[in-house]
């Protein structure tokens, strides 16, 4: 069929009257009025930072990326998985020479340090196996727990190793031994229930005698399908996962190695996240971890003297973000709204009838924000929540949207006042830096990486 086809007929639907009765019938988000225009902006607080607050030296941004590549064009469906996390450091006092330009060029930004470090992880994707593992499952599983295991911060000490943080982030869950962890089921047999141990030898099920791993507590290879042409959604996941689970090392390590000053470290460090705080998919009980974590180290802080630790989660692309550009030109500058289930509800999500917990229960440890800068610019941010649990559920759901719990707002506004860039409308430069050195995409380049995967395998 023909361009002139194609367009022909999209223009006949376009002009049926059907169409047009349907559409009539369909309730659906449209401009605002004056009077909704009224209740939504009274969901928003003026701003008034003070000056004198004072944000870390140390800013510390995490952003990953994956990419599937191809083994050999000829042969289809056989793929092996890539994903890229970076650790981008950016030190505040570097970039005093800067400070009276008109806005800050994050790649000028870039030239001033050199201290970034990234991992990448290589997993067997669709129609291919590892070593001598006889599935696709299981070769996942096998390489997954062997990096895990493999990167450390010192390589002389096993305490440091990303599996380890693992095991920490685990006991906080439900207060297991921190080195214990208990598989809901054996990813084999299916025996519920099952414990594998923070140990080197090899454990097996004892139901079915098929080995275990304790990176199997992810569940990430409940998502492989072993006829699938591609296993994206693993690696979605797993891309995901590993920028929290590298937040946490990195805080676990700096605690670890530093057990004299840490507090020093921690209270002059901000980690900035791309994306937002929170787990998706099989993943997704370790949020509970993370807050738990995160709520832990500040209380520490707080009880010795210190400024809390700031976290931040920069949001790119949600559905929060889409509606706060949709309403930009009707909101004031320099305004803020904590974003409640109320206004998700009845606004971002139009009309949807609001859940009976809260939302993000089993996914988010970080509250969404809204705000809209003296420049005029839309940013869409996350911060932890100020509790340690969700276990008081109702008063969580009222409290997390409660400004005032949030005793750390100003430095957090000064922090994306002083990283914007008229470059990047919804974004900050560290966070734009971070996804520069950890994109595959550009660096090395998907096309890249295909070929390295058929010269390695020497298919070409």
């Amino acid at each position: 069929m023909s361009n002139f086809d194609g367009q022909a007929g999209f223009l006949e639907i376009t002009k049926n009257i059907e169409v047009a009765e349907f559409l009539k019938s369909c309730q659906f988000m449209h401009e605002p009025n004056d009077n909704e225009l009224e209740k939504i902006k009274s969901y928003f607080n003026d701003l008034h930072i003070n000056e004198s607050e004072i944000y870390p030296n140390n800013i510390i941004a995490i952003a990953s990326d994956h990419y599937e590549a191809k083994v050999r064009d000829d042969i289809p469906f056989t793929n092996v998985g890539y994903i890229k996390v970076s650790n981008f450091l950016l030190r505040k006092n570097r970039i005093t020479s800067l400070e009276n330009r008109r806005f800050l060029d994050p790649f000028e930004v870039a030239r001033l340090q050199k201290e970034k470090e990234a991992y990448t992880f290589i997993l067997p994707s669709s129609n291919m196996l590892y070593k001598d593992e006889k599935t696709v499952t299981d070769s996942f599983r096998l390489r997954l727990y062997e990096m895990l295991k493999s990167y450390k911060t010192d390589e002389a000490n096993e305490e440091t190793s990303l599996l380890a943080t693992l095991f920490y982030l685990n006991s906080l869950k439900n207060g297991e031994n921190p080195n214990i962890i208990t598989l809901s089921r054996c990813p084999s047999c299916k025996a519920k229930n099952v414990k594998v141990f923070n140990v080197n030898e090899k454990q097996f099920c004892k139901e079915c005698h098929c080995i275990l791993y304790p990176s199997d507590v992810l569940r990430l290879w409940e998502e492989i399908n072993e006829d699938s042409a591609s296993n994206i959604s693993p690696l979605t996941r797993f891309d995901n996962f590993i920028k929290h689970l590298l937040l946490a090392h990195n805080i676990r390590m700096i605690k670890l190695l530093n057990s004299e000053n840490y507090r020093t470290i921690l209270s002059d460090s901000i980690f900035v996240i791309n994306g937002s705080l929170a787990i998706y998919g099989t993943p997704a009980s370790f949020y509970s971890s993370m807050q738990k974590f995160i709520y832990d180290i500040n209380k520490d802080l707080e009880d010795h003297g210190f400024n809390r630790l700031m976290i931040i989660g920069i949001v790119e692309s949600s559905s929060v973000l889409s509606y706060a550009n949709f309403l930009n030109k009707h909101l004031l500058n320099s305004t803020i709204c904590c974003v409640s289930d109320e206004f998700r509800a009845k606004y971002i999500d139009y009309h949807k009838i609001e859940s009976g917990t809260t939302f993000g229960n089993e996914t988010f440890y970080g509250q969404d924000f809204i705000y809209k800068n003296s420049k005029g610019k839309i940013k869409v941010f996350q911060i932890p929540y100020p509790y340690r649990d969700k276990s008081n559920l109702q008063v969580f759901k009222n409290e997390k949207s409660n400004i005032k719990n949030y005793k750390d707002l100003d430095r957090y506004i000064k922090f994306l006042d002083d990283f914007d860039s008229d470059m990047f409308s919804n974004s900050i430069i560290p966070a734009v830096l971070s996804k520069k050195y950890s994109i595959i995409n550009m660096q090395p380049g998907s096309d890249v990486l295909n070929l390295i995967s058929k010269n390695l395998l020497g298919k070409i």
